[in-house]
Formats: C-alpha cells, sequence, structure tokens
C-alpha cells in the first residue's frame, strides 16, 4: 500500500498491488475464488492495478519534485520565493528610433517594423508618432523577439513596414539588451547561493526569523538596492516585510534584531519596538496580506465511474491546492485542472474562477505580492453537470 510517513513517500508497484488485490478477494470470498489473469476477477485486477501503479509513478516524480535539487519548472520557481528568489523571465531588447519624414509629412503608426540590413534584427514602434514635413522624430522601439539581442548604435537603418512619408531610420545610440529566460539549472544555482549565504544576509534573517515566529503561514521579504521603485513596489533603498499569521509585537522584534542598521521599512502595520540598550521606542513597519476570496464555477461531464464523493473530493483537492498557495502567486485557471483532474470519471467541460461568487471567466486572476489568493470555503466552489 503507498504510504507518506517519517521517511517519505513509499509507492506500491504493480506487482505489489496485484499481490494486495488477490489477497483482498480471497480474504473475502474464500479460497475458491479465481484470480487467474482469464477470469473475471483477474481481468479486472489487471486492470485497476495499471491504472493505480500509473498513479502512484506519478505520485512518485511529484514529490521528488518537492526537492529543490531534483525539481524544475514551475514547482523550482516557487520554492524559490520561499528564500526570496525569483527566476529571471525572459526581456526584450529596446532601443529609440529616429524617423525622418519626406515633403508629405509622417504619421508613423504604433507596432511599425525597423530592422538591420541583413534583417537578423527587427524592432517595432511602441507608440504612434507624428512628424513634420522634412523633419525627425523620436520613438522608443521593441525586438520583435525577446531575448539577449545586442542591438548596436547605426544598424537599424532598413524600413521593413512602408509607410507614407516615412524616409529615413536610424538608431544613433546602442539598444537596452533583454535577458534570456533562466534555466532551472541557473535557477538552482542561485537559490543554493542564496540558502548557503543566510548567515550573512539580513534578508535571510529576516526571513528565517519572521517563519519561526508561531502563527505565521506565510512570508515575503524583499529589499530595493537601487534609487528607484522596483518591480515589486518597495521604495529605494527599503526593505518590505509581507507576512501572514503571527503575534505583531513578536514580528517586529525578529525584524528590529535581524535588520540592516539605519534600512528604512515599508508596510502599513506600524508596531513600536522597545530597543533595550538604546532604552527607546523604535517604529518597526509591515505589511498584512490582503486576503483575495477566490470563486470557482466547474462543469463536468460525468462517466460511469465517477464516485459517489467525486464533487466533494474534487472540492478537498482544490482547497489543498490554496493551502499551499504563495504571497504574489496568480491564480492560473490552467492550473487548477490538476487537482480537478485528481478525481477519475469525468471531463471538464468548463473551469471559471473569480473574485465574486458566480464566476463566468476563465481568465487568470493576477495577485499582488501583498496579497494572498484564498478559497474561504469548499462552498465557494459549485459544480454542475451537463
Amino acid at each position: 500500500m503507498t504510504t507518506v510517513d517519517s521517511t517519505g513517500l513509499q509507492i506500491s508497484y504493480y506487482s505489489d498491488i496485484v499481490a494486495e488485490m488477490e489477497d483482498g478477494l480471497v480474504a473475502y470470498f474464500g479460497d475458491g475464488v479465481k484470480t487467474i489473469e482469464q477470469s473475471v476477477f483477474g481481468q479486472l485486477i489487471k486492470r485497476v492495478a495499471l491504472i493505480a501503479a500509473e498513479l502512484n509513478t506519478s505520485l512518485q516524480e511529484l514529490s521528488e519534485m518537492f526537492d529543490p535539487n531534483s525539481a524544475s519548472g514551475l514547482l523550482l520557481a516557487k520554492m524559490c520565493l520561499l528564500v526570496n528568489v525569483v527566476k529571471n523571465e525572459y526581456a526584450y531588447s529596446t532601443v529609440s528610433l529616429v524617423c525622418t519624414a519626406n515633403s508629405a509629412g509622417l504619421i508613423l503608426p504604433a507596432g511599425s517594423i525597423a530592422s538591420t540590413q541583413d534583417g537578423g534584427i527587427k524592432v517595432k514602434t511602441d507608440v504612434e508618432l507624428i512628424v513634420a514635413p522634412n523633419q525627425t522624430g523620436y520613438v522608443s522601439a521593441t525586438a520583435t523577439k525577446a531575448g539577449a539581442i545586442e542591438i548596436e548604435a547605426d544598424t537599424l537603418t532598413k524600413i521593413d513596414t512602408p509607410v507614407y512619408g516615412w524616409s529615413l531610420v536610424n538608431n544613433p545610440a546602442a539598444g537596452t539588451t533583454g535577458m534570456e529566460e533562466e534555466t532551472s539549472a541557473e535557477l538552482r544555482t542561485r537559490r543554493n547561493s542564496v540558502v548557503s549565504q543566510a548567515g550573512s544576509s539580513s534578508i535571510a534573517k529576516i526571513y528565517g526569523e519572521v517563519s519561526n515566529v508561531s502563527g505565521v503561514s506565510h512570508i515575503w521579504v524583499g529589499e530595493n538596492y537601487t534609487d528607484e521603485l522596483d518591480d515589486n513596489g518597495i521604495l529605494p533603498h527599503h526593505i518590505w516585510v509581507v507576512v501572514k499569521g503571527g503575534s505583531d509585537a513578536l514580528i517586529a522584534a525578529q525584524i528590529f534584531e535581524h535588520k540592516g542598521g539605519g534600512i528604512p521599512m515599508m508596510g502599513s502595520t506600524l508596531v513600536s519596538h522597545m530597543d533595550a540598550t538604546m532604552g527607546k521606542e523604535v517604529p518597526i513597519r509591515f505589511t498584512r496580506p490582503t486576503e483575495k476570496r477566490v470563486y470557482i464555477a466547474i462543469t463536468l461531464e460525468k462517466y460511469d465511474d465517477f464516485p459517489a464523493t467525486g464533487e466533494a473530493d474534487i472540492k478537498t483537492s482544490l482547497a489543498a491546492f490554496f493551502a499551499s498557495g504563495v504571497l504574489g502567486g496568480d491564480v492560473i485557471s490552467s492550473r487548477l485542472y490538476t487537482p480537478v483532474n485528481s478525481v477519475v470519471g469525468h471531463k471538464i467541460v468548463y473551469l471559471y474562477i473569480g473574485l465574486s461568487p458566480t464566476p463566468s471567466s476563465a481568465a487568470d486572476i493576477p495577485i499582488d505580492i501583498d496579497e494572498l489568493a484564498i478559497l474561504y470555503s469548499t462552498d465557494d466552489i459549485t459544480i454542475a453537470e451537463i
């Protein structure tokens, strides 16, 4: 029998499942029951054992994916978020074009394409540009392909989109190079590096110590080292702690003990913490996440092998999926198919999600880093049948 204990996942293989089923039938019907392959019971055992063995193999593979050293793709990226390592997604190269109009003037639509003479690099304009007759104008443009495409100065001189009045194009300055999507191996290396340096990183220390505060279930810690607002909305040279659960006072104490001196904090929760050394109150800030209540509407086509407890099992599986969610984790409708399909005997006709009852869209729900998608109750899941 497949079990999970303190040593990990122990799965049953095909031969073990067959033996277990044969023993169970004999125990129930007596020694006279026929379980040879040619018998009705034998065929049933074979079919069920094959299905169970395939599921067990998938379960084993899934279990191994929760090890950062063997995980890949989405699961690895989510595990890296636990140590504040965010996967580097691909980015597009950008450049500024100077466009010249002839005597007729120029109205250059957004999406107009210019390229190098050999066509190896193509960019398209981001916005509409209007240029007076015989004059020039500047417009930003983005590469048509993602990745680390280096655009050298004075190389985008070919007009690919014929537009009346557009006579010349060039890029006097080099472009800003984009970025290739980080591979699982590269991401794993960065994660391991952060973990190995946890003892010297104030951010890692804050994450670890606040995580250990009783009642804390979710945490995210970020720091902006730059002079500009970053992509997560962190102010320049600030740290931001987002945490769900736990005592305000205990969380504030851990942030105070482990943050670098003089580093300002962001957050809507303000706690006055007593600095015993200085004998004065110190303001500590962090954020409590906003919970986004998610509703789910599912329409199924049920088959004969759909279990009597199938709808309840689907709801339980979805509840477990949301319980493992992370701060800032978008609700991706296609990923909900996995917990729903953990129950056999059906086909998903529609799966809709939303932030209000009776959703009617399969569009993904974006969740900010200071938000948490919550399935408040399985009553927020409706299951219909066609």
